[in-house]
């Protein structure tokens, strides 16, 4: 009671005040899967009750802090943190307004290897947390642990899921979390932070905030699967068709950060680097050319004529390209038009690309004025060898030093 009344003269509450009393008619419910694809457990509590310290104070006509000492292991609160262990409850239990308990193998630090109980309260699945977790009782008398500090010290989790214009369900880590680790870490200019769970892309725009606080350069790279939104949350559906945002969690993150940019752009008139790339994983734009005699006929024949695939932009030949060459993903692309020919132009004339069919030298000619270090083109864009020989000359001429790549 010391460290309550120590709260109290400090205006501040102290949130274990109510007590799990009693739990009954526990029933299974359902068996669920973790990440690791091992046994979730969840029961339902179909009768329970939860009384206040001072309710029980009065009830049993004892003091307080009796309560506290004789109730020790049942002394409670609620939280609304965010786990993956709360998602998939919710998920199986819906709005069902009662309590659960969740009983799994525990893959933390803390309990690791253990089996542990988690109970979720009402609608909203509440965690529950046990003052027994922070406190030692020592002699019969209960004494509250205090932390000195963590790392999830020092910032709010409140309204997480609408920070900054577009709302996320679940899963979405505070900007000040983020930011406090770039702080511990000691990141140099144009060092590069990788998250590869990114979800809501909070890492990014903590990057972005950093950077201009310290006038920095820190890049990053994110990385998250395409996942949809469960058709079941009908008004998160409905908030996306709203916005105009696609239902899949790695474009609704794209979406919040164009977002942030735009408002950190208008707010700090900061000239910095507002850009970003987005790359999705896919199968090579070339086809397999590599046929033995007897696989080929008359249909697959013609298929030769150009071994990149036909439904390949020209932009996704210019992201292999600049990977299949060793260059940074990161580099400076501006497409121009010579002659009504698509052309590329890669970190100023570093590298230029065409991918246009049947090109006319005198583009070519044109190119090779720019004395680029690197030209691609496609086979196909030429008509003939002596297409190909005739672009050779023109760069000896005008460019000799130019590395010349055909596709």
């Amino acid at each position: 009671m010391t460290y309550i009344e120590k709260m109290k003269m400090e205006n501040k509450s102290f949130k274990y005040t109510n007590v799990l009393y009693k739990m009954n008619d526990i029933v299974e419910y359902t068996t669920i899967k973790d990440w690791f694809w091992e046994d979730i457990k969840v029961s339902k509590v179909n009768s329970y009750e939860i009384k206040t310290v001072k309710q029980i104070a009065q009830l049993e006509n004892i003091s307080e802090e009796e309560v506290y000492n004789k109730y020790f292991d049942k002394v409670m609160t609620t939280t609304n943190a965010q786990t993956s262990i709360r998602q998939r409850v919710w998920d199986v239990t819906a709005d069902d307004d009662w309590m659960f308990i969740a009983t799994f193998i525990s893959k933390s630090w803390k309990n690791k290897w253990n089996e542990t109980n988690y109970i979720f309260m009402w609608k909203q699945k509440v965690l529950v947390i046990w003052l027994k977790d922070t406190t030692t009782f020592i002699d019969g008398k209960a004494y509250k642990q205090e932390k000195i500090w963590t790392y999830w010290d020092g910032f709010s989790w409140i309204n997480v899921t609408k920070e900054w214009n577009v709302r996320f369900e679940n899963w979405k880590k505070p900007i000040d979390f983020i930011w406090q680790m770039l702080e511990l870490s000691w990141c140099k200019d144009d060092d590069i932070i990788l998250d590869f769970f990114s979800w809501s892309w909070s890492t990014a725009h903590a990057v972005m905030e950093y950077n201009l606080k310290h006038d920095s350069n820190l890049r990053w790279i994110l990385v998250q699967l395409p996942e949809i939104v469960d058709e079941s949350n009908k008004d998160y559906i409905n908030y996306l068709k709203e916005e105009k945002i696609d239902p899949i969690i790695s474009h609704i993150a794209r979406e919040r950060i164009k977002r942030a940019w735009d408002k950190i752009k208008e707010e700090s008139g900061a000239d910095i680097d507002y850009w970003f790339r987005t790359y999705k994983v896919d199968s090579s734009n070339m086809k397999d050319v590599f046929y033995k005699p007897w696989e080929l006929d008359r249909d697959n024949l013609f298929d030769l004529v150009s071994n990149i695939k036909e439904d390949r932009t020209g932009e996704d030949v210019l992201t292999q390209v600049i990977l299949n060459l060793w260059l940074p993903l990161d580099l400076k692309i501006e497409e121009k038009k010579i002659w009504n020919y698509d052309m590329f132009f890669v970190e100023e004339n570093y590298l230029i690309a065409c991918f246009n069919d049947n090109i006319d030298l005198n583009v070519v000619e044109e190119i090779a004025k720019y004395e680029p270090k690197k030209v691609v083109f496609k086979d196909s864009s030429f008509k003939s060898d002596q297409d190909k020989i005739n672009l050779q000359e023109k760069f000896k001429r005008y460019s000799p030093s130019t590395e010349i790549n055909i596709l």
